[in-house]
């Protein structure tokens, strides 16, 4: 059964606080985070466009960024991949490009999540709430791939950790929107979803001038100072 969190009120720092209840506990940053294992989401991945790339990852380092706006002038653009050489394929055994096969890691916030249809989690990062000018980024907590995958256990762990975390809050195909944004530190492969437009993904407000992604997530740490999954 998955670990859901339970939330029922907001405090005006980078995280969220919750009642007290039983099976609860306070993070480093004073957050309560209590626990219901009365519901649980479906995992599997259950989409096939690109399912080979969404459901693995590619083996290095992770290049570290300190903030999104140090990240996303990194990668190539979206004219290029849209008019790859050659086409980048839709079909369930599409490997990754080149351009693909890079690590990153990247300090933001999360300012919205939603369920799709395949089973993998949109997570709509941005910039510090701070920033007059914000920019925003998807990344995306993979639907799991066969048990016999090499790639499912990392892969799950960091499914569980989200579940975990912010459970309560995933909804199938209806963002749910944090009206204070949570800090997280995420790394993983990037992807070129060639499904969607730039601009496309993501509530009004929040969406990505480009179609760039970390997908799947392989490292995911929430607050400063909390335990992170993927390591």
């Amino acid at each position: 059964m998955t670990a859901r969190l339970v939330v029922f009120v907001t405090v005006a720092t980078a995280g969220v606080l919750l009642q007290a209840q039983t099976n609860s506990y306070v993070s480093p940053l004073g957050h309560r985070y209590t626990y219901d294992t009365s519901s649980e989401t479906d995992n599997q991945f259950d989409g096939t466009d690109r399912k080979a790339s969404k459901t693995s990852f590619v083996s290095g380092a992770m290049q570290k960024f300190k903030n999104l706006e140090e990240f996303v002038v990194t990668l190539p653009s979206d004219s290029l991949m849209l008019h790859h050489n050659p086409p980048i394929s839709k079909s369930a055994t599409s490997e990754r490009v080149a351009e693909e096969k890079h690590n990153v890691m990247v300090n933001a916030f999360v300012y919205a999540i939603q369920q799709e249809a395949d089973n993998d989690y949109h997570i709509i990062l941005g910039s510090d709430p701070k920033r007059s000018k914000k920019i925003f980024f998807n990344i995306e907590v993979s639907g799991l791939p066969d048990q016999q995958s090499p790639y499912y256990k990392k892969l799950s762990s960091i499914r569980a950790y989200c579940d975990k975390y912010l459970g309560n809050f995933i909804q199938s195909g209806k963002y749910h929107k944090f009206q204070q944004p949570i800090l997280v530190s995420v790394g993983g492969s990037i992807f070129y979803d060639i499904d969607h437009k730039p601009g496309v993904v993501g509530p009004a407000g929040m969406r990505p001038n480009t179609a760039w992604e970390i997908h799947p997530v392989t490292f995911l740490k929430f607050e400063p100072k909390m335990k992170p999954a993927g390591q």
